[in-house]
């Protein structure tokens, strides 16, 4: 097969809450060109593209990030929109995200895992995020060097639909 161009969206983003330590991007077949640039919001994407056909492609993403972030849920939903999952945006955020909105390139079992969070978490947007944290700390390899036995992941509290939103947490230790 002939590999179009693409661009690979595996880079984590360093900002306030996390500091990347390490990334390696691997990819076999070896493009021909890679160029690293910034996509709309800003973060660090890889552009690639091939002159060779080939069987298959694979791409593997290693990294490092630092959380510096005692607390994951120190932040305020903006509006009661956006307490449901999915959200409901409003312009300019609807045009700006239409390309990730449609659903198109979302895989099936991406899509059947993220009904099933919003369904356990009866819609509510920090109980998807809440369980979302859980379901990755449960997955990742224990054991790894970034793994810290007795540390559960944060959980946002149990909160009325109709209050306003208000953000802690609770570690499990």
């Amino acid at each position: 097969m002939y590999l179009e161009p693409h661009v690979v969206r595996l880079r984590p983003r360093s900002d306030g809450a996390q500091k990347l330590c390490r990334y390696e991007l691997n990819i076999d077949p070896q493009p021909a060109g890679c160029a690293d640039c910034l996509d709309q919001d800003g973060n660090v994407v890889t552009q690639v593209w091939f002159r060779e056909t080939t069987g298959c492609l694979r791409v593997e993403s290693r990294f490092e990030a630092e959380m510096l972030r005692e607390n994951p849920f120190d932040f305020r939903l903006p509006a009661e929109k956006v307490w449901g999952v999915p959200f409901v945006y409003s312009e300019p955020w609807t045009a700006l995200l239409a390309a990730y909105a449609n659903g198109v390139a979302i895989a099936p079992s991406v899509a059947a895992f993220a009904r099933k969070g919003a369904g356990a978490a009866e819609g509510r947007t920090l109980s998807f995020l809440a369980l979302l944290n859980q379901r990755l700390f449960e997955g990742r390899e224990h054991g790894s060097p970034h793994h810290h036995a007795g540390r559960r992941p944060a959980t946002a509290p149990d909160r009325d639909a109709g209050t306003e939103p208000h953000l802690g947490f609770r570690t499990h230790k």
